[in-house]
């Protein structure tokens, strides 16, 4: 009977335990072993997810990589084409202006008709003498005798197209004489002599004329008046506005320097 009541008041929620102690202890290595391949598995998954990853970015960057090449070399080529372009065009416009030295507007036929063109009966010309005067002997320093050292122009010749080394000897053969004309002849009215070198002064093509000489003779009863005149041509439009050598040069250099 005492038995029986003591079974009556025992807790009803413990259970009996009737597995060994080494069955517990392989469900616990089992359920450590679970846990053990899931963090495997994941740690797996992301290596494999990062390694995919960075694969993927690799390959994105490469692709950027190839087309900057591409755009490199792409931009080399035009670079040269470019330096190319630029040297035949500086090739072409040293032609150019090597032709419009070589054909100047002031002829010798112009000043030749602009000196005969207003000459009046009574003067009669026996000589007409058209030569270039250094600037040395007129006094006048040349520009670019003075700035000019020999080794700058050894230097800028060096680099020259034959075209270029001919146009430089005209410039400079141009900036450092004058074009003058010498006039000789008998004028029998000393009026209309000094009339006609005033018509000259009035030509574009003319400037200064000027009397060097002038004698009274008379023979027979004739007065003539035998002169010497000398009269400056004008340098060319062109040539007013060229720029200097020195400009010249400093231009090519600077286009040489955006070419590289």
């Amino acid at each position: 009977m005492n038995a029986d009541l003591t079974f009556q008041h025992a807790d009803p929620t413990r259970q009996i335990d009737f597995l060994p102690a080494s069955y517990r202890v392989q469900h616990a290595e089992r359920r450590s072993h679970f846990w053990r391949i899931t963090i495997v598995l994941c740690v797996i998954t992301v290596i494999g997810t990062m390694s995919y990853a960075q694969r993927r970015t690799r390959q994105h960057l490469q692709t950027d990589l190839d087309i900057a090449d591409r755009m490199l070399t792409r931009s080399v080529m035009c670079s040269e084409k470019l330096s190319g372009i630029e040297s035949k065009i500086h090739d072409a416009e040293t032609r150019a202006e090597l032709l419009t030295c070589l054909r100047r507007p002031w002829p010798r036929t112009q000043i030749l008709k602009g000196i005969v063109g207003p000459l009046p009966e009574s003067v009669r010309l026996t000589k007409i003498a058209i030569h270039r005067r250094s600037a040395a002997s007129s006094g006048q320093p040349s520009r670019s005798a003075t700035s000019r050292s020999p080794n700058k122009k050894e230097a800028e010749s060096a680099e020259e197209s034959p075209a270029g080394a001919t146009l430089r000897a005209l410039l400079l053969l141009d900036e450092s004489t004058t074009i003058e004309v010498d006039i000789e002849g008998v004028s029998y009215d000393s009026r209309a002599l000094h009339r006609f070198l005033a018509k000259l002064a009035d030509n574009p093509l003319l400037n200064n004329p000027e009397l060097l000489d002038l004698e009274r003779v008379v023979n027979d009863g004739e007065v003539s008046y035998p002169f010497t005149a000398r009269i400056s041509v004008v340098p060319p439009p062109d040539q007013q506005e060229r720029p200097s050598l020195e400009t010249r040069a400093g231009q090519r250099s600077s286009s040489g320097r955006r070419a590289t």
